[in-house]
């Protein structure tokens, strides 16, 4: 019995997500990032699969304003859909993407004038990825907290949702503070899994 070298499979998992680029309509950062975390090649690209399957709804239902994460098949799909025929059709044919183990749906419908009637309490989509992009600079900061097994998203509204893997229920409660104590999340919902 031969145990796998850690090396190749780092190289795997980097050759895998390299492959999957120009099909999976992710940043070249997130496949990297996926390339070097603490899971198999195999499960990486799984879950590259999976974005690519709902990428291609996306298009489908032309649905710019929804985003996803994903972790170990653990999907969450997030943002604002002002349609409520899209949203509708969206929503029940995600369900028929093999593979996804569980489906976070965080879409909110919501109609072009509830948006503007939510003025100043919506962030909007670029000010999220900034959120977004300081939580993920926290996490590198902060001590006893593995970031590469974490992913987070913020919406529209100011909501964070956390997905991931902690090696103990200390390490997930430091990610979550992280999250909570950063300006302009308004409410943290935590799918990280204790293993």
């Amino acid at each position: 019995m031969t145990t796998e070298n850690p090396t190749r499979r780092t190289i795997l998992a980097t050759a895998a997500a390299a492959g999957l680029l120009g099909l999976a309509a992710c940043s070249p950062v997130t496949l990297v990032q996926r390339a070097v975390e603490d899971r198999s090649a195999e499960d990486i690209a799984e879950d590259n699969r999976i974005v690519i399957g709902v990428n291609k709804l996306m298009a489908k239902y032309k649905t710019a304003s929804v985003s996803t994460e994903i972790y170990e098949q653990r999907l969450l799909v997030y943002g604002i859909v002002d349609d409520k025929a899209v949203y509708d059709g969206f929503r029940s044919e995600i369900g028929n993407i093999a593979g996804i183990r569980k489906l976070y749906w965080q879409v909110k419908h919501m109609t072009e004038a509830q948006q503007e009637a939510e003025g100043d309490r919506m962030i909007g989509f670029a000010e999220g990825l900034k959120v977004k992009a300081e939580i993920e600079a926290d996490w590198l900061n902060a001590e006893g907290v593995e970031s590469l097994n974490f992913r987070v998203a913020v919406d529209p509204l100011g909501a964070a949702y956390v997905l991931g893997r902690a090696k103990s229920a200390t390490e997930r409660d430091r990610a979550i503070a992280v999250v909570r104590n950063t300006p302009r999340v308004r409410s943290v919902a935590d799918y990280i899994v204790v293993r």
